[in-house]
């Protein structure tokens, strides 16, 4: 049967466990049983096995049957918190704790706690367990118990001694899970106080508490400004103009020497920031690409203090940040890059002694507005734009068809802003062409210029005698509208009056003959035109005016049908057209200027055929070139035919204009003959004829990609 040490519980039941076993422990400072050197500290105090006892157990234990495993504790022995008599005496077997000292315990920790030779009873109230008197076996192996301590009131007659208990700072407590628990429980004689470091603005306070629960204790500031109360409630001055420190002292009443101190630091209130100027302009804008002077003003700076950007930040350089002027103003430079967009900026004051920080009132960021671009027209597109002529805002004489080459000078912009994108805006994109390609393979109208470069050009007016405009617009990358250049006017110079051409043709079968019709060089054919001369078979006349340059003619073969009947087995030598570029580019054209142009399509009746026919239906175009030399150039030559040989030869043309189309006149003839000697005797004989030239009206330009062959020649 194991014999328990009292210092397993919180009475000393071993003899020599008394007063003075009392003032060894309080004598000890924050006694905490964490290891087996405590255990073995314990067991000699006690003067007890208590290693064999606790089989060196640390922390919670249970309690098993016919043997006591329990911690030791620096609560063992416990004295009254209340203050009272520790005594010593008595007889074996009595109960340790009087009936009068039960109510002390019960209201202090909130539980009862009785020991006698067969029970010991460690619960909560209200705790409904309970406990058999084997499961405690000899707990304190009561042949030897022959020590009584009771804890009675103050001035008990039954007392020899008293000593006030020290501070409790952390209770045991018991267990309800069968365990048998004490805390950790520090017995202090030194006054403490908590918090020992705190940090107050101007007229905060702030409570301070000590450990000393017994007895009073006497508060006083022991350096530094401030107040505090009896109860160590301190407040911080109403005015703190720089960090500084405060020191309170607590000491216990009775005992000046037990003292124990605390820090209070004392900060400045938070920096305030009321205005910003700029420039001197209180509520002032920072302007993109500029560099201006920014203050703020304010309260409660330091003496050398840090500025930030906060919004607007991505955009600003801050730099030169001076000294704050009675901590009320500071002064710095700002530069706001080119590509700033519209917004505010704000800044934040660090206060260099405690990091303190301030934020400043929001001010606008105003972006950089471009101007409105200019338009200059050079004669290259490599020629330096700015040394162009300036052609916004006003009117400029052209001719139709002349080269234009047109651009917008750079803006000047401030660092870090670009051109995002720019575009031409012509009055009427159908009025204008990016040229006119034509020779006797193919003919076809340009595509317009890019509209989205600084520099738009070669192009071309092709309606004549008109007004024309083109606007010039570019954004860059900061948000701000697109500045539209004023409009640019050009009067298109061309032919005037009536741009249509009078086609001269007789339309019954009186426009056709046959020329020798007995022989092998019978040929039939349209003729008889009214005017200007009988020997065509149509004559078409342009009535427009014009001052220079030349009328340019194309003719397509919409459809060239022919019909032949062989009557000596032979094949149709002749080939049909369909959409197809008359011979030659361009139209023979006739009188000054190529005024006039006439056609008299026909076919060959040889002797072999009893019959043929042909249907022939075409589109004549005129165009008008005004004969703009390329620069540097005097003089230049439009596309012209030379009829002089054969077959004809067609010449391109040297001038840097183009024509542009007038007009259009769509015209046809057909007509059939009948051989009644075929053979060596043919005799042909006209069966039908007739012709016609609708209406002219204006064109565009003629599409071709193929050429048939002609009398005028071998679509060279």
């Amino acid at each position: 049967m194991r014999r328990a040490s009292s210092c397993v519980f919180f009475v000393a039941l071993l003899a020599g466990c008394c007063s003075n076993a009392f003032a060894q422990l309080y004598a000890k400072n924050k006694v905490v049983i964490e290891s087996t050197q405590v255990l073995q500290e314990c067991e000699t105090w006690a003067g007890s096995d208590v290693i064999n006892d606790y089989s060196q157990t640390i922390g919670e234990v249970p309690i098993s049957s016919g043997s006591v495993d329990i911690k030791c504790t620096p609560t063992d022995p416990v004295p009254p918190l209340n203050g009272g008599y520790h005594c010593t005496g008595g007889s074996s077997g009595s109960n340790i704790w009087d009936a009068d000292c039960s109510a002390v315990y019960n209201k202090v920790y909130g539980a009862r706690y009785r020991l006698d030779a067969q029970h010991i009873l460690n619960f909560p109230l209200g705790y409904d367990g309970t406990l058999s008197g084997n499961e405690y076996e000899d707990f304190l192996g009561f042949s030897n118990y022959n020590t009584r301590v009771d804890t009675c009131a103050p001035q008990s007659s039954t007392c020899d001694s008293w000593e006030p208990p020290p501070p409790l700072t952390q209770r045991y407590y018991p267990s309800t899970t069968g365990w048998v628990v004490f805390s950790t429980t520090t017995w202090d004689t030194t006054i403490l106080i908590s918090p020992q470091q705190v940090s107050l603005q101007q007229s905060q306070s702030q409570s301070f508490t000590t450990n000393w629960a017994v007895g009073s204790v006497t508060w006083q500031i022991a350096s530094g400004p401030g107040t505090i109360t009896s109860n160590g409630v301190y407040t911080a001055p109403s005015s703190i103009t720089s960090a500084q420190t405060a020191t309170i002292r607590a000491c216990v009443t009775t005992n000046s020497g037990n003292c124990d101190t605390a820090t209070v630091n004392l900060k400045q209130p938070v920096p305030t920031i009321t205005t910003v100027s700029v420039d001197g302009v209180v509520n002032g804008s920072l302007k993109a690409g500029s560099t201006q002077t920014v203050k703020l003003t304010g309260s409660n700076f330091g003496t050398s203090d840090q500025i930030v950007a906060l919004s607007g930040a991505q955009y600003l350089t801050i730099s030169n940040v001076g000294q704050p002027q009675n901590q009320q103003t500071i002064s710095f430079t700002v530069t706001t890059s080119g590509n700033a967009r519209q917004g505010t900026a704000t800044f934040q004051l660090t206060r260099s002694s405690d990091g303190s920080q301030g934020t400043s009132p929001s001010i606008n960021i105003q972006p950089f507005y471009p101007p409105v671009p200019k338009i200059m027209m050079v004669t290259s597109t490599t020629q330096d734009c700015s040394t162009g002529t300036q052609v916004d805002n006003l009117t400029t004489q052209v001719f139709a068809g002349q080269p234009v080459i047109l651009c917008s000078p750079t803006p000047v912009l401030p660092a870090g802003l670009t051109v995002s994108s720019s575009t031409w805006n012509p009055g009427n994109v159908l009025d204008l062409s990016g040229g006119f390609s034509a020779n006797s393979g193919s003919g076809e109208e340009l595509a317009n210029p890019s509209m989205t470069t600084a520099v738009i050009g070669p192009f071309y007016w092709v309606v004549p005698d008109n007004l024309e405009t083109m606007t010039y617009n570019y954004c860059v990358d900061n948000g701000t509208p697109c500045p539209t250049s004023y409009a640019a006017t050009f009067d298109a110079s061309g032919p005037t009056g009536n741009l249509l051409p009078t086609a001269h043709v007789t339309t019954d079968a009186t426009g056709t003959a046959i020329t020798n019709p007995q022989n092998g060089s019978a040929f039939l054919q349209m003729t008889n035109a009214p005017q200007p001369n009988p020997g065509a078979g149509i004559w078409f006349q342009e009535n427009a005016n014009i001052s220079r340059g030349n009328f340019i003619w194309i003719q397509k073969l919409d459809s060239v049908i022919y019909n032949v009947l062989a009557v000596t087995g032979n094949n149709n030598p002749f080939l049909n057209a369909n959409d197809q570029l008359d011979g030659i580019y361009p139209y023979p054209g006739q009188g000054a200027n190529g005024l006039l142009a006439s056609d008299g399509p026909g076919v060959p009746l040889y002797s072999f055929f009893g019959e043929a026919s042909k249907w022939f239906d075409a589109t004549l175009y005129v165009l008008w070139d005004p004969a703009i030399p390329p620069t540097g150039q005097p003089n230049c030559a439009t596309a012209w035919v030379d009829t002089s040989t054969t077959p004809y030869t067609a010449h391109a043309s040297t001038c840097a204009s183009i024509p542009v189309p007038l007009a259009s006149v769509t015209w046809g003839w057909s007509a059939c003959a009948i051989n009644t000697g075929a053979g060596a005797s043919p005799s042909w004989t006209l069966n039908c004829g007739q012709a016609y030239a609708d209406p002219p009206t204006a064109s565009d330009y003629p599409q071709w990609n193929s050429c048939y062959v002609s009398q005028f020649g071998g679509c060279n």
